[in-house]
Protein backbone atom coordinates (compact mmCIF):
# COMPACT_ATOMS: atom_id res chain seq x y z
CA UNK A 1 0.00 0.00 0.00
CA UNK A 2 2.62 2.62 -1.17
CA UNK A 3 1.33 6.05 -0.75
CA UNK A 4 2.91 9.41 -1.04
CA UNK A 5 2.92 12.20 1.91
CA UNK A 6 2.98 15.49 1.65
CA UNK A 7 4.33 17.14 4.73
CA UNK A 8 5.37 20.85 4.39
CA UNK A 9 5.65 20.73 0.58
CA UNK A 10 8.19 17.87 0.71
CA UNK A 11 6.33 14.82 -0.73
CA UNK A 12 7.95 10.91 0.75
CA UNK A 13 7.13 8.01 -0.38
CA UNK A 14 5.79 5.31 2.54
CA UNK A 15 8.60 3.28 3.57
CA UNK A 16 7.51 -0.69 4.40
CA UNK A 17 7.06 -0.23 8.24
CA UNK A 18 4.44 2.30 7.39
CA UNK A 19 3.25 0.02 4.82
CA UNK A 20 2.76 -2.50 7.25
CA UNK A 21 1.36 0.09 9.79
CA UNK A 22 -1.26 0.75 7.08
CA UNK A 23 -2.57 -3.07 6.77
CA UNK A 24 -2.12 -3.62 10.68
CA UNK A 25 -4.85 -0.54 11.30
CA UNK A 26 -6.90 -1.72 8.33
CA UNK A 27 -6.99 -5.03 9.40
CA UNK A 28 -7.25 -3.91 12.66
CA UNK A 29 -5.14 -2.95 15.69
CA UNK A 30 -5.25 -3.10 19.52
CA UNK A 31 -4.06 -0.94 22.01
CA UNK A 32 -3.83 -1.18 25.48
CA UNK A 33 -5.57 1.95 27.26
CA UNK A 34 -5.92 0.38 31.12
CA UNK A 35 -2.94 2.37 32.31
CA UNK A 36 -4.06 5.95 31.41
CA UNK A 37 -7.87 5.56 31.32
CA UNK A 38 -10.58 4.14 34.32
CA UNK A 39 -14.47 3.56 34.97
CA UNK A 40 -16.46 4.76 37.52
CA UNK A 41 -19.73 2.84 37.85
CA UNK A 42 -22.57 4.82 39.59
CA UNK A 43 -25.62 2.55 40.93
CA UNK A 44 -28.89 2.84 42.88
CA UNK A 45 -32.69 3.82 42.25
CA UNK A 46 -31.44 7.75 41.60
CA UNK A 47 -28.33 6.57 39.64
CA UNK A 48 -29.00 8.19 36.35
CA UNK A 49 -31.21 11.04 37.44
CA UNK A 50 -28.50 11.88 40.18
CA UNK A 51 -25.65 11.99 37.34
CA UNK A 52 -27.84 14.07 35.11
CA UNK A 53 -28.34 16.90 36.82
CA UNK A 54 -24.69 17.42 37.28
CA UNK A 55 -23.31 16.41 33.44
CA UNK A 56 -23.41 18.36 30.56
CA UNK A 57 -24.74 15.49 28.76
CA UNK A 58 -28.14 13.75 28.74
CA UNK A 59 -28.10 10.62 30.92
CA UNK A 60 -31.85 10.30 32.30
CA UNK A 61 -32.42 8.78 28.26
CA UNK A 62 -28.86 7.10 27.64
CA UNK A 63 -30.15 4.14 26.26
CA UNK A 64 -28.25 0.34 26.53
CA UNK A 65 -27.23 0.51 22.73
CA UNK A 66 -25.33 3.93 22.86
CA UNK A 67 -22.31 5.65 23.69
CA UNK A 68 -22.24 9.26 24.86
CA UNK A 69 -19.34 11.51 25.06
CA UNK A 70 -19.67 14.37 28.27
CA UNK A 71 -18.26 16.55 30.52
CA UNK A 72 -18.13 17.40 34.18
CA UNK A 73 -17.82 21.05 34.87
CA UNK A 74 -17.53 23.29 37.88
CA UNK A 75 -19.62 25.98 39.13
CA UNK A 76 -17.39 27.91 36.76
CA UNK A 77 -18.54 25.88 34.02
CA UNK A 78 -14.80 24.22 34.21
CA UNK A 79 -14.17 20.65 32.93
CA UNK A 80 -13.19 18.43 36.06
CA UNK A 81 -13.19 15.78 33.24
CA UNK A 82 -14.43 14.36 29.92
CA UNK A 83 -16.16 11.00 29.62
CA UNK A 84 -17.64 8.27 27.61
CA UNK A 85 -20.67 7.15 29.70
CA UNK A 86 -22.91 4.01 28.62
CA UNK A 87 -25.38 1.86 30.62
CA UNK A 88 -25.84 -1.60 31.45
CA UNK A 89 -27.48 -3.63 33.98
CA UNK A 90 -29.06 -0.45 35.79
CA UNK A 91 -25.27 0.66 35.88
CA UNK A 92 -24.26 3.92 34.33
CA UNK A 93 -20.32 3.61 33.60
CA UNK A 94 -18.14 6.73 33.23
CA UNK A 95 -14.81 6.43 31.32
CA UNK A 96 -11.89 9.24 31.79
CA UNK A 97 -8.66 9.63 32.11
CA UNK A 98 -7.34 7.84 35.74
CA UNK A 99 -5.73 10.91 36.86
CA UNK A 100 -9.29 12.93 37.22
CA UNK A 101 -11.01 9.82 38.27
CA UNK A 102 -10.77 10.37 42.33
CA UNK A 103 -11.21 14.47 41.93
CA UNK A 104 -14.36 13.80 39.90
CA UNK A 105 -15.91 10.74 42.58
CA UNK A 106 -15.13 13.48 45.40
CA UNK A 107 -17.14 16.07 43.81
CA UNK A 108 -19.75 14.38 42.75
CA UNK A 109 -20.51 12.67 46.47
CA UNK A 110 -20.28 15.82 47.71
CA UNK A 111 -23.73 16.69 46.17
CA UNK A 112 -25.03 13.20 46.43
CA UNK A 113 -27.05 13.93 49.72
CA UNK A 114 -30.09 12.05 49.99
CA UNK A 115 -29.81 10.50 46.85
CA UNK A 116 -29.95 6.59 46.46
CA UNK A 117 -26.88 6.67 44.08
CA UNK A 118 -23.24 4.25 44.86
CA UNK A 119 -20.36 6.16 43.37
CA UNK A 120 -17.30 3.59 43.09
CA UNK A 121 -14.01 3.62 40.75
CA UNK A 122 -13.78 -0.13 39.65
CA UNK A 123 -10.81 0.14 37.15
CA UNK A 124 -9.10 -2.17 38.80
CA UNK A 125 -11.79 -4.83 37.60
CA UNK A 126 -11.19 -4.20 34.07
CA UNK A 127 -8.98 -4.54 30.79
CA UNK A 128 -9.51 -1.74 28.83
CA UNK A 129 -8.11 -1.62 25.21
CA UNK A 130 -8.85 0.43 22.43
CA UNK A 131 -9.26 -0.80 18.90
CA UNK A 132 -8.90 0.79 15.55
CA UNK A 133 -9.93 -1.24 12.63
CA UNK A 134 -12.96 -0.63 9.81
CA UNK A 135 -15.36 -3.13 11.32
CA UNK A 136 -15.63 -0.90 14.49
CA UNK A 137 -18.63 0.56 15.96
CA UNK A 138 -19.88 3.93 15.40
CA UNK A 139 -21.85 5.72 18.42
CA UNK A 140 -22.89 2.86 19.81
CA UNK A 141 -22.88 -0.13 22.31
CA UNK A 142 -22.47 -4.10 21.83
CA UNK A 143 -22.39 -6.23 24.78
CA UNK A 144 -19.95 -9.15 22.82
CA UNK A 145 -21.01 -11.48 25.70
CA UNK A 146 -22.46 -11.14 28.91
CA UNK A 147 -19.17 -9.24 30.42
CA UNK A 148 -17.40 -7.69 27.65
CA UNK A 149 -18.47 -4.39 26.42
CA UNK A 150 -17.78 -2.61 22.76
CA UNK A 151 -17.89 1.07 22.60
CA UNK A 152 -18.10 2.65 19.35
CA UNK A 153 -16.28 6.02 19.72
CA UNK A 154 -15.13 9.09 17.21
CA UNK A 155 -13.53 8.05 13.95
CA UNK A 156 -9.85 9.17 12.79
CA UNK A 157 -9.59 11.07 9.77
CA UNK A 158 -6.88 10.13 7.89
CA UNK A 159 -7.58 12.10 5.04
CA UNK A 160 -4.40 13.47 4.45
CA UNK A 161 -3.01 10.07 3.50
CA UNK A 162 -6.22 9.29 0.86
CA UNK A 163 -7.67 6.97 3.68
CA UNK A 164 -11.36 6.94 4.75
CA UNK A 165 -12.00 7.71 8.03
CA UNK A 166 -10.49 4.69 10.52
CA UNK A 167 -13.62 3.52 12.61
CA UNK A 168 -12.90 2.88 16.76
CA UNK A 169 -13.66 1.53 19.42
CA UNK A 170 -13.04 0.76 23.32
CA UNK A 171 -13.30 -2.98 24.53
CA UNK A 172 -14.30 -3.33 28.25
CA UNK A 173 -13.61 -6.80 29.60
CA UNK A 174 -13.34 -7.59 33.21
CA UNK A 175 -9.95 -8.09 34.41
CA UNK A 176 -10.20 -12.15 35.04
CA UNK A 177 -11.69 -12.80 31.56
CA UNK A 178 -9.19 -10.47 29.75
CA UNK A 179 -7.24 -12.78 27.41
CA UNK A 180 -3.45 -11.03 26.76
CA UNK A 181 -2.73 -10.29 23.02
CA UNK A 182 0.29 -8.15 21.19
CA UNK A 183 -0.58 -4.41 21.26
CA UNK A 184 0.69 -1.81 19.66
CA UNK A 185 2.17 1.51 21.74
CA UNK A 186 -0.09 3.85 23.63
CA UNK A 187 1.35 6.47 21.77
CA UNK A 188 -0.48 5.30 18.63
CA UNK A 189 -3.68 5.68 20.39
CA UNK A 190 -2.73 8.89 21.12
CA UNK A 191 -1.87 10.02 17.72
CA UNK A 192 -5.21 8.65 16.51
CA UNK A 193 -7.08 10.89 18.93
CA UNK A 194 -5.37 13.88 17.52
CA UNK A 195 -6.27 13.16 14.64
CA UNK A 196 -9.73 12.96 15.25
CA UNK A 197 -9.45 16.24 17.26
CA UNK A 198 -10.54 14.57 20.60
CA UNK A 199 -8.38 15.50 23.55
CA UNK A 200 -9.24 14.45 27.19
CA UNK A 201 -9.01 16.52 30.68
CA UNK A 202 -6.12 15.82 32.72
CA UNK A 203 -5.19 16.78 36.21
CA UNK A 204 -2.55 18.64 34.23
CA UNK A 205 -5.77 20.90 33.00
CA UNK A 206 -8.82 20.18 35.30
CA UNK A 207 -10.78 23.13 35.71
CA UNK A 208 -8.96 25.11 33.00
CA UNK A 209 -11.27 24.92 30.06
CA UNK A 210 -15.09 25.66 29.34
CA UNK A 211 -16.46 22.51 27.31
CA UNK A 212 -16.28 24.60 23.78
CA UNK A 213 -12.55 25.39 24.53
CA UNK A 214 -11.93 22.07 23.59
CA UNK A 215 -14.48 21.45 21.15
CA UNK A 216 -16.81 19.40 22.97
CA UNK A 217 -20.07 21.07 21.84
CA UNK A 218 -19.17 20.49 17.87
CA UNK A 219 -18.36 16.41 19.01
CA UNK A 220 -21.80 16.01 20.70
CA UNK A 221 -20.23 16.63 24.23
CA UNK A 222 -22.72 18.83 25.43
CA UNK A 223 -26.88 18.38 25.37
CA UNK A 224 -27.70 22.21 25.69
CA UNK A 225 -31.51 21.46 26.09
CA UNK A 226 -31.41 18.95 28.74
CA UNK A 227 -31.66 21.40 31.64
CA UNK A 228 -29.31 22.42 34.56
CA UNK A 229 -25.89 21.11 36.03
CA UNK A 230 -23.63 22.83 37.51
CA UNK A 231 -21.67 25.54 35.36
CA UNK A 232 -24.90 25.61 33.29
CA UNK A 233 -25.66 29.09 32.79
CA UNK A 234 -21.76 29.97 31.36
CA UNK A 235 -21.74 27.16 29.15
CA UNK A 236 -24.91 27.97 27.46
CA UNK A 237 -24.48 31.69 27.48
CA UNK A 238 -21.14 31.41 25.65
CA UNK A 239 -23.38 28.96 23.01
CA UNK A 240 -26.06 31.53 22.67
CA UNK A 241 -24.58 34.68 23.23
CA UNK A 242 -21.91 35.67 20.30
CA UNK A 243 -18.84 33.69 18.70
CA UNK A 244 -16.58 32.09 21.28
CA UNK A 245 -13.20 33.81 20.85
CA UNK A 246 -11.68 30.66 22.10
CA UNK A 247 -11.09 26.86 20.52
CA UNK A 248 -9.03 24.13 20.04
CA UNK A 249 -7.16 23.79 16.81
CA UNK A 250 -5.02 21.06 15.59
CA UNK A 251 -1.29 21.36 14.28
CA UNK A 252 2.01 19.90 13.06
CA UNK A 253 5.24 20.29 14.46
CA UNK A 254 8.48 19.26 12.81
CA UNK A 255 11.50 19.19 15.05
CA UNK A 256 14.90 17.27 14.32
CA UNK A 257 15.46 16.16 17.77
CA UNK A 258 12.18 14.59 20.24
CA UNK A 259 10.12 18.13 21.64
CA UNK A 260 9.51 18.32 25.13
CA UNK A 261 6.62 18.54 25.07
CA UNK A 262 4.03 18.53 27.94
CA UNK A 263 0.12 19.21 28.24
CA UNK A 264 -0.99 22.54 29.55
CA UNK A 265 2.75 23.94 28.32
CA UNK A 266 1.96 27.91 26.77
CA UNK A 267 1.92 28.41 23.31
CA UNK A 268 2.30 31.73 21.70
CA UNK A 269 1.49 33.44 18.60
CA UNK A 270 3.63 36.16 16.90
CA UNK A 271 0.70 38.82 16.62
CA UNK A 272 1.20 39.19 20.21
CA UNK A 273 3.79 37.25 22.33
CA UNK A 274 3.30 39.22 25.20
CA UNK A 275 1.68 36.56 26.66
CA UNK A 276 0.57 33.14 25.92
CA UNK A 277 -1.86 32.68 23.24
CA UNK A 278 -3.22 29.63 24.63
CA UNK A 279 -2.24 25.54 25.68
CA UNK A 280 -1.44 22.62 24.72
CA UNK A 281 -3.91 19.92 24.92
CA UNK A 282 -2.43 16.52 23.73
CA UNK A 283 0.04 15.54 21.05
CA UNK A 284 1.75 12.74 19.77
CA UNK A 285 4.74 11.27 17.29
CA UNK A 286 3.11 10.74 13.74
CA UNK A 287 3.98 7.20 12.94
CA UNK A 288 4.24 8.18 9.33
CA UNK A 289 6.27 11.44 9.19
CA UNK A 290 9.41 11.12 10.66
CA UNK A 291 10.45 14.02 13.08
CA UNK A 292 6.81 15.45 13.06
CA UNK A 293 4.77 15.97 16.09
CA UNK A 294 0.74 15.99 15.32
CA UNK A 295 -0.70 18.15 18.33
CA UNK A 296 -3.45 19.84 19.51
CA UNK A 297 -4.19 23.38 21.60
CA UNK A 298 -6.20 25.69 22.70
CA UNK A 299 -6.39 29.03 21.49
CA UNK A 300 -7.46 32.92 21.43
CA UNK A 301 -8.29 33.20 18.02
CA UNK A 302 -7.39 36.56 17.07
CA UNK A 303 -4.24 35.35 18.09
CA UNK A 304 -4.63 33.24 14.45
CA UNK A 305 -5.45 36.30 12.26
CA UNK A 306 -3.43 37.36 9.29
CA UNK A 307 0.26 35.93 9.06
CA UNK A 308 0.53 34.99 12.98
CA UNK A 309 2.96 32.49 13.52
CA UNK A 310 1.93 30.22 16.18
CA UNK A 311 5.61 28.36 18.64
CA UNK A 312 6.66 27.05 21.80
CA UNK A 313 9.38 29.35 22.69
CA UNK A 314 11.50 26.56 24.26
CA UNK A 315 11.17 24.67 21.38
CA UNK A 316 13.05 24.36 17.72
CA UNK A 317 10.54 23.19 15.85
CA UNK A 318 8.61 24.06 12.24
CA UNK A 319 4.52 24.96 13.05
CA UNK A 320 1.85 24.33 10.51
CA UNK A 321 -1.42 24.86 10.81
CA UNK A 322 -3.89 21.91 10.35
CA UNK A 323 -7.38 21.15 9.57
CA UNK A 324 -9.83 19.77 12.26
CA UNK A 325 -11.99 16.68 11.22
CA UNK A 326 -15.03 18.43 11.82
CA UNK A 327 -16.50 22.19 11.56
CA UNK A 328 -16.19 24.68 14.17
CA UNK A 329 -18.67 26.97 11.97
CA UNK A 330 -20.83 28.31 14.16
CA UNK A 331 -24.59 26.01 13.19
Amino acid sequence: MTAILNDLGHKRTMNNQNTELFAQLNAGLHVNLSNDFGIIRATGDDARTFLHSQFTQDIVHLSDAEVRLGAYCSAKGRMYAIFYAWSHEDAIYLLMHRSVIETVIKRLRMFVLRAKVVLENVSAQFAIMGYAGHDAFDNQVQQSDANSTRLGILPTSLSEWEQPNLAREIRITPIEQHQSATSAEFALWQWLDVMAGIAHVTADISEAFVPQMMNLDRIGGVNFKKGCYPGQEIVARSHYLGKLKRRMQRASLISEQTPPLTIGMDVYSSADDSQPAGQLLAFASNPFIENRWDVLYEVSLPMLEGEAQLYLPTIQSTWSRQTLPYSLADA
